[in-house]
């Protein structure tokens, strides 16, 4: 559930970062790019973080 909730999430940031990148195309490109990136990154450690979590708590 988790996981799919993750992808849901990461997909929606891509959206929105398109959509923003489409809006107001100001050169933005790296921007937008760093921010898939760093969602990319955070989606990872966050689930990084669960799972030590729950092993710890089991």
């Amino acid at each position: 559930m988790e996981g799919s909730r993750c992808g849901f999430v990461y997909k929606q940031t891509i959206i929105y970062a398109f959509w923003l990148r489409n809006t107001c195309y100001v050169n933005c490109n790296c921007g937008v790019d760093a921010v898939i990136a760093f969602s990319c990154v955070l989606s990872k450690v966050q689930k990084y973080i669960l799972s030590y979590l729950e092993e710890a708590l089991s």
